[in-house]
């Protein structure tokens, strides 16, 4: 029984380095003081200017989905439709030509103009133009 060797008799192993473990743990031992010391990371402007730019771009989108969802539904309550013009009658009472940049006329023209659309209305009456 002599040849019995108690714990604390044992050398010191190489496991956590040279130095032997001492008990309790210290602090630097319990949380890895040994380990190397991470800088903190700087603020950054950019992810301001990032935030806001991502922001302003979804307030544009979202602005330019209202507008297109706002014209389809106008476009299928009203069905727009191009309106139909005629014309009627066609006069030339008057022609002259002095020179070749000199051009006199005289005409009158009766144009017929109908609006298909039923649901949109623009009343008119009759118009007269002169050019001179």
């Amino acid at each position: 029984m002599a040849d019995r060797v108690s714990p604390s008799a044992k050398p010191a192993t190489a496991e956590y380095g040279s130095a032997k473990p001492s008990f309790p743990a210290t602090k630097a031992q319990l949380y890895g003081a040994t380990r190397p010391a991470y800088p903190s990371q700087p603020y950054h402007r950019h992810r301001r200017c990032c935030t806001f730019c991502i922001w302003f771009l979804l307030v544009i989108v979202i602005l330019l989905l209202l507008i297109v969802v706002s014209g389809t539904v106008l476009y299928l309550l009203y069905r727009p439709q191009s309106p139909s013009l005629t014309i009627n009658s066609f006069k030339l009472s008057h022609l002259n030509m002095t020179s070749f940049s000199a051009f006199n006329s005289k005409f009158e023209l009766n144009i017929n103009a109908t609006n298909p659309n039923k649901k949109l209305n623009s009343p008119s009456s009759s118009i007269q133009s002169q050019f001179s």
